[in-house]
C-alpha cells in the first residue's frame, strides 16, 4: 500500500513537471524558442542555449557583451542586449514584459486580439508601452527609459497614467522618460540611439518578415 501511493505521488510529480511543456509544444503561442545566444545569458538562472523551449514565468539575464534572441507565438520575436534583465510569462496569451534594466529590441507581426487591447504590454520603470504589432527598441537604466518606435504604433503613458501618447513612425521616432528629483517623471523627444535599420532588419528575418519603411509617419517627434 505503501508503495502503491508513493507511486502515484511520484506520478503526479511528473505530470505537474512534464504536462507545460507538452501544452507549450502542442502550441507555440505558449512558449518561447531560443533562436541566438552569444555570451553569458540565464533563463531562470540556468544557462540558456540555442534550441531551449522557454515555458511559464522565465527570468532571462544577460551579462556583458552577451545577447539573446528568442522566438515566440510563431512570428514574434525579441533581442535582449548586454547587462539586461527581464521577465516573461510565455504562458500568458497576453504577453506582459517587465524590464528592469537593460536593452530591448523586438518585432512582433502575429499577436492575438483582445477585444481592442494591446496583445503584448512592456513596463520599465518610468514607462508602459502597449504593442498591436510593430518594430521598436527600448533601453532603461531604472532611472530613464528610452522608447523608439523603430515601424509602428504603440500606446505610451508612464506608471502613473501620465504623459499618454500613441507614437505612430515608419522610421524611428523616440522618446525620453525620465524619473525627476520630485518623482515626477518627464519626457522629451530623441533620435535614434543603440540601434539601426539594419538591427531591426537583421531581427525580422528570424521570422520572415519584411519591414516597411516607406510609410508615412502619423507622428515622427523629432
Amino acid at each position: 500500500m505503501k508503495i502503491s501511493s508513493l507511486f502515484r505521488v511520484v506520478l503526479l510529480v511528473l505530470f505537474c513537471l512534464i504536462a507545460p511543456w507538452a501544452g507549450a509544444a502542442s502550441n507555440p503561442d505558449l512558449s518561447g524558442r531560443v533562436v541566438f545566444v552569444d555570451g553569458d545569458v540565464t533563463a531562470n538562472g540556468r544557462d540558456a542555449e540555442t534550441g531551449d523551449l522557454l515555458v511559464g514565468p522565465t527570468v532571462l539575464k544577460t551579462g556583458k557583451a552577451s545577447t539573446i534572441e528568442v522566438v515566440f507565438a510563431n512570428r514574434n520575436v525579441f533581442r535582449l542586449g548586454a547587462n539586461t534583465i527581464l521577465k516573461i510569462d510565455f504562458a500568458e496569451l497576453k504577453k506582459t514584459v517587465t524590464l528592469e534594466n537593460g536593452v530591448f529590441t523586438s518585432v512582433l507581426k502575429k499577436l492575438g486580439q483582445f477585444g481592442g487591447d494591446a496583445a503584448f504590454v512592456l513596463k520599465t520603470p518610468t514607462v508602459n508601452a502597449g504593442v498591436r504589432g510593430t518594430s521598436f527598441h527600448v533601453s532603461t537604466d531604472g532611472n530613464s527609459t528610452y522608447f523608439c518606435t523603430c515601424n509602428g504604433s504603440v500606446d505610451l503613458d508612464d506608471p502613473d497614467g501620465g504623459n499618454a501618447e500613441v507614437l505612430t513612425n515608419a522610421h524611428h521616432g523616440a522618446r525620453i522618460f525620465t524619473k525627476e528629483a520630485d518623482g515626477s517623471i518627464s519626457v522629451k523627444p530623441a533620435g535614434i540611439q543603440g540601434h539601426s535599420d539594419a538591427s531591426i532588419v537583421t531581427l525580422a528575418d528570424r521570422i520572415g518578415v519584411g519591414v516597411d519603411w516607406t510609410k508615412a509617419d502619423l507622428d515622427h517627434g523629432q
